[in-house]
């Protein structure tokens, strides 16, 4: 293995570490409100495991997350909000809005 993938191997271990670390902190605080900016990025799935119980759906909180996973997003909100230019530009019940139209805001 090179320098290089070595290093990027241990800054995406850190970073996975960083993000459960993160959801745990919120949940032994116990916030009312958690936001949680791209939670589940570069988490493999025991880890994801690991924290859905405490940021996901089921933690019994409200959530703003942040996600460029549009599917995966809509999947688990209640209302959806795309900004374009710092502006709103699709506001509605996540159950109304498809993958589709987020996606748009990205072009």
């Amino acid at each position: 293995m090179s320098r290089c993938s070595t290093a990027t191997s241990a800054r995406a271990r850190t970073s996975r570490i960083t993000r459960v670390c993160t959801g745990c902190a919120g949940r032994l605080h116990a916030p009312d409100v958690l936001l949680l900016d791209e939670p589940r990025a570069n988490l493999d799935p025991a880890a994801t495991d690991l924290v859905e119980p405490l940021i996901g759906r089921s933690s019994g909180r409200t959530r703003v997350v942040t996600s460029h996973d549009p599917a995966g997003g809509l999947a688990e909100a209640d209302l959806a909000l795309g900004l374009r230019d710092g502006r709103a530009a699709l506001l509605g019940p996540a159950a109304g809005v498809s993958p589709d139209e987020i996606g748009a805001l990205y072009r």
